[in-house]
């Protein structure tokens, strides 16, 4: 197996395509992009990566991940399909990016805190993520602190993402949420996508910045047992809305207070006409609870 990097590019590489290869069996980084332009990831196949626990790359936030591609512009990632990862399948930061029609199984196995497909910070921005499939992001929670709780997304947008778009994905098994939102994550468009068999269909925390703007709709959020909500907001104060929804189906065959709201410690859970009643129009208009 590869100790560390299967392919790195740094330093403003620009148009290259990584095509139809196979990774397997390296401990740190499959792929790593650092401020690439225009450049293409399609048609490869990801297994075993970063599954060693204490051997990934050092002195990295992501050293046991399939593609890393950070400050990239205008990059395609798309028709990959990745088994068994240790942390993010897909982390990509930047400008314009595209990632699609990529098939996700198993990531997240051998650490706590990532996603599928995750982007971060203010560089990230007017990107597009849609139709793919994300199955079983399972978050480990092996050396953390008692009581630490799975933080394991399929679509994550970590703080200060904006105006991003995502769309017609497919999300299943997630150890927390299907789609996550985290502080000052604004301006965000979600649409379409079916989420089904998480811990939460979509879940948005607002720390201390603001969180506003953001559009869902056409979605599905499906539990599949009585744990399991379609929507979770965390916020300082109750009664706090990060943006609209509209025309959602939400739906758990074993409960009808599928909404959740937790401010501090204090959880409570709203069935459709409290939700409403809650938000006000600003939250729901041409939305169904699917009983």
């Amino acid at each position: 197996g590869q100790m560390k990097i299967g392919i790195c590019l740094l330093n403003n590489s620009e148009n290259c395509e990584i095509t139809n290869c196979r990774f397997t069996d390296i401990n740190g980084k499959a792929i790593y992009l650092l401020e690439a332009e225009q450049s293409v990831v399609s048609e490869n196949v990801f297994a075993n990566i970063g599954m060693i626990p204490g051997y990934g790359v050092t002195k990295s936030a992501f050293g046991m991940s399939a593609i890393i591609a950070l400050n990239c512009n205008s990059i395609l990632i798309s028709r990959n399909s990745f088994y068994n990862t240790g942390h993010d399948a897909i982390n990509c930061i930047g400008y314009k990016n595209t990632i699609e029609k990529n098939v996700i199984s198993n990531s997240l196995l051998m650490v706590n805190d990532g996603a599928a497909i995750k982007s971060y910070g203010k560089n990230n921005t007017n990107s597009v993520w849609r139709n793919n499939f994300i199955f079983n992001v399972k978050g480990n929670l092996d050396g953390t602190p008692r009581g630490t709780h799975t933080v394991a997304m399929g679509a994550y947008l970590d703080e200060y993402c904006s105006n991003m778009n995502v769309i017609n994905n497919t999300i299943t098994g997630c150890g927390n949420s299907a789609i996550n939102f985290y502080n000052e994550t604004n301006n965000n468009f979600i649409k379409s996508n079916v989420c089904y068999g998480n811990q939460f269909g979509i879940f948005f925390y607002k720390d201390k910045n603001p969180m506003v703007n953001n559009y869902t709709s056409g979605n599905i959020f499906f539990g599949k047992d009585i744990n399991q909500f379609s929507v979770k907001i965390l916020a300082g104060s109750q009664g706090y809305a990060p943006g609209k929804f509209d025309s959602n189906y939400y739906c758990n065959p074993f409960r009808d207070d599928v909404f959740l709201y937790q401010t501090g410690n204090l959880k409570t859970s709203y069935n459709y006409n409290g939700w409403k009643k809650l938000f006000g129009n600003i939250a729901e208009s041409g939305s169904k609870l699917v009983t």
